[in-house]
């Protein structure tokens, strides 16, 4: 009687056989090194996009706030008398743009620290074959990018560094003060106002809290086991804000503001 042959299921994971020449392509290191290189510029593209929107944005709400109301009104409506309404719009377009930064950047260093262990890895490798390694870039070239927020990747810093990279935390306490301050003031009525602020800035808590939990054992710059420079961020963020709304709510910045629309 013949014998019955059977066939052994291949576990997804193993290597692939010659016979499979796309599963070989896709597992090969170069393929999976230009996915990871094509990731990272896909992230670093969205991530600048947010971050010139949020500057955008910020400077529209500092504007507004400055008593450039009719202007930016004029610019975004195509018409002055919509100064009022700017004052929930901004906010809300602020908090839409943060609450996408903190995902993007996320996503963007995820990219790029995947992109560095896979191209030294593979230069590694280079180096146990005995290739000759002094033709060719040094590794960097491949996963280091133009971005901003390249610096915060990158371990060669300075004290010059360090003060360009307080840029993000500045622009951000920007971001929530401005917006608390005009949802303070287009609802007059201070119940309804620290009703509103509150619902506003509880998301805004969780979403550092969850930005911090995903990113805080990364290989950040400056950050070391005495120190991490998400925390000093935060609390760059946390002083700057309570520094600017007060001196706005009490001392400098004091417009009179009525909730109407006028067309």
């Amino acid at each position: 009687m013949e014998k019955l042959q059977t066939k052994t299921p291949r576990n997804a994971l193993q290597p692939p056989v010659p016979d499979e020449p796309a599963s070989a392509q896709l597992w090969a290191p170069e393929k999976l090194l230009e996915i990871s290189l094509q990731k990272l510029d896909s992230t670093k593209k969205d991530l600048e996009k947010n971050w010139t929107s949020q500057l955008a944005s910020v400077g529209a709400s500092l504007g507004v706030i400055l008593g450039l109301g009719s202007l930016i009104s004029k610019r975004m409506f195509e018409a002055p008398g919509y100064e009022n309404i700017l004052y929930l719009i901004l906010p809300l377009i602020n908090f839409y743009l943060f609450m996408r930064f903190g995902g993007l950047l996320s996503a963007f260093s995820s990219a790029r620290f995947a992109a560095e262990k896979m191209v030294k890895s593979y230069y590694q490798k280079a180096e146990l074959e005995k290739l000759d390694l002094h033709q060719i870039p040094e590794p960097s070239i491949f996963f280091e990018t133009n971005s901003y927020f390249e610096y915060y990747h990158n371990l060669a810093t300075n004290w010059g560094t360090f003060a360009y990279l307080l840029l993000v935390p500045i622009i951000l306490a920007l971001n929530n003060v401005t917006s608390i301050y005009m949802l303070f003031k287009f609802f007059d009525q201070k119940v309804w106002a620290y009703v509103v602020i509150t619902v506003y800035v509880l998301p805004i808590a969780l979403l550092y809290i969850n930005y911090y939990a995903a990113n805080k054992k990364r290989p950040f710059a400056y950050t070391n086991e005495k120190f991490n420079f998400i925390l000093f961020a935060y609390a760059v963020i946390f002083g700057l804000g309570v520094l600017l709304l007060s001196w706005a709510l009490f001392h400098g910045v004091s417009f009179s503001l009525k909730p109407s629309v006028t067309g």
